[in-house]
């Protein structure tokens, strides 16, 4: 399905979705134009009007 759509969402839940599920879905969605990736469920002491990075 997601060939026929112009973008696609992956939602990944934070400490609850595996990286080798993530690796796949990746791998499934190789063709499409463009893939956002949401990290979803996070516990952090962010306000909403607080912007951040992830990673090193």
């Amino acid at each position: 399905m997601a060939e026929l759509v112009g973008q696609v969402v992956l939602v990944v839940g934070a400490e609850q979705t595996s990286q080798s599920d993530i690796k796949a879905a990746v791998e499934k969605l190789q063709k499409s134009e463009l893939v956002l990736s949401l990290l979803n469920k996070t516990e952090s002491d962010f306000t909403p009007y607080r912007y951040g990075t992830y990673g090193s």
